[in-house]
């Protein structure tokens, strides 16, 4: 009965608190996510201000897209894209996380944050 579906779900989510966090070997060296989130020098970030960063208007295909943003924030792109897209999805995911605290605990309204992630590329 009820006991045992509430047994079940605290046996779940044990399991889930016992899990290690999910890793990803790279068989290439990649740059550490922390260093990625560091400021940029201030004439770079100047410069982003005034030209704003490519978007998915840019007339390139896929790859070329890739490798450029790649390469803006610092991220070595391989014959394989696949790694160099998922230090950059990890990365838009910290920055979006720290942004979300930083404005939680600054009291702001995060309503904005509960929408879809976008990543445009």
């Amino acid at each position: 009965g009820a006991k045992e579906v509430d047994k079940w779900i605290k046996d779940i989510r044990d399991l889930h608190r016992s899990k290690p966090n999910p890793s990803v070997q790279y068989s290439r060296a990649m740059p550490d996510i922390d260093h990625l989130m560091q400021e940029w020098p201030g004439l770079f970030e100047e410069s982003v201000g005034e030209y704003a960063m490519p978007t998915a208007e840019l007339d390139v295909d896929i790859a070329t897209q890739v490798d450029i943003m790649c390469s803006l924030l610092d991220i070595p792109v391989y014959k394989s894209r696949i790694q160099s897209l998922h230090v950059l999805f990890t990365l838009f995911s910290a920055v979006r996380s720290n942004q979300m605290m930083r404005d939680y605990n600054d009291g702001d309204n995060i309503e904005y944050y509960q929408s879809a992630d976008v990543l445009q590329l």
